[in-house]
């Protein structure tokens, strides 16, 4: 991936109309250490302060788990459309064939009971939150 380049009167500019700094984040830091060139010195995440190596950090786990939720939706599309074609059956007939049951309540309760010393909340107040915790 290219960087972009600035120039420090540009930043300047920039930052006096509060506009945002924009970087350009590399897929990979490896592939291209520079992220961004001012007055043509270039500048890698080593040169970032320590609140821009989080930020950027933060930045790539958010780009990281955006590419993985899209991959993850296309592959189950996938996967319905070819059950779809193997079963002669609708998408929603498949889709409730392959549904994951509501966890029972005595499995919800004793999930609770396991961890109410820790909880320090009552069950109704933590309920729901277990019973998705048990179907996932």
């Amino acid at each position: 991936m290219k960087s972009i380049k600035f120039s420090f009167a540009s930043i300047l500019l920039g930052t006096a109309l509060g506009l945002p700094l924009a970087l350009a984040v590399p897929a990979t830091l490896a592939a291209d250490p520079a992220l961004f060139e001012i007055d043509a010195k270039p500048y890698s995440a080593a040169d970032l302060f320590e609140g821009g190596r989080l930020g950027l950090l933060a930045v790539e786990s958010r780009r990281y788990q955006g590419l993985q939720d899209l991959v993850d939706k296309e592959v189950l599309a996938l996967f319905f459309q070819e059950e779809v074609k193997r079963q002669g059956k609708s998408v929603d007939a498949v889709r409730d064939e392959l549904a994951v049951p509501e966890p029972a309540e005595k499995a919800i309760r004793a999930f609770f009971e396991e961890r109410k010393d820790r909880v320090k909340k009552p069950y109704e107040a933590v309920r729901g939150k277990f019973a998705g915790y048990l179907k996932k």
